[in-house]
């Protein structure tokens, strides 16, 4: 993201509140975007957005430990927008009609639009697939989505390592993959965004590294601006 948005401040922290602080105290900011923060309540916000991934199955809606909510169903009342990700030709999930009611507004379908992107000596540029076997990682939240998505742009996996959410890569987490990668006599590696800027320089020139960037499109973008434009348009009132 850091890359993406390179003259835009980001700021990571655990604590939200010292986060933004950190933002309004040496930054020149009118609008806070804060990611994975519909429990951090204490942040106060003008607009709670939350994306509902298509991948997802009815029986994952369960609290923590049996499913992966954090809170009740119900609090999604709480939402602004709803946006579904990952869904077929911006048709709803089969899991709207258990989560409509919930609902404030009415929600946004929206597709995940991935590019393949080489990374070398000249940059980080798109590319065409490569005809040979391809080795895949990745530290993300839903590993089978991202897999699928290496598969659809037309590479051949012939080696897989999914490792946790936020995975932190030590040397020897390093040392390992790259044992484990040419192991499967790979030379071609894929990973995310999220997880390439995490991996030393060293590590990404032992092989030939491309990266899955996805882009999230919206049927009709005005459906989207519409609905956070009047929440952001004048942003005084909301001082």
């Amino acid at each position: 993201m850091g890359k993406e948005l390179n003259t835009i401040p980001v700021i990571v922290s655990k604590n939200r509140i010292a986060g933004i602080r950190e933002l309004l105290n040496n930054f020149s900011v009118e609008i806070v975007i804060l990611d994975d923060a519909f429990q951090h309540r204490k942040a106060g916000r003008i607009m709670d957005v939350v994306m509902i991934s298509a991948y997802d199955k009815l029986i994952d809606y369960h609290l923590i430990p049996w499913g992966k909510l954090r809170e009740p169903l119900r609090n999604l009342n709480r939402a602004q927008c709803i946006i579904y990700t990952n869904t077929k030709q911006f048709q709803n999930p089969p899991q709207h009609n258990n989560l409509n009611a919930y609902y404030t507004n009415p929600p946004i379908a929206s597709i995940m639009q991935p590019t393949l992107m080489k990374i070398d000596n000249t940059g980080y540029h798109k590319s065409l697939p490569v005809n040979e076997p391809v080795f895949v990682f990745c530290g993300i939240s839903n590993p089978n989505s991202f897999i699928q998505t290496v598969k659809d742009v037309g590479l051949k996996i012939v080696g897989v390592k999914k490792f946790g959410d936020h995975k932190k890569y030590s040397a020897k987490t390093i040392q390992e993959l790259s044992a484990l990668i040419k192991s499967n006599k790979c030379r071609v590696v894929v990973t995310t965004e999220k997880d390439i800027v995490k991996m030393p320089d060293n590590f990404i020139q032992e092989f030939l590294f491309f990266v899955i960037k996805i882009d999230v499109v919206f049927e009709n973008d005005s459906e989207i601006i519409d609905l956070i434009g009047p929440v952001f348009s004048p942003l005084s009132s909301h001082r």
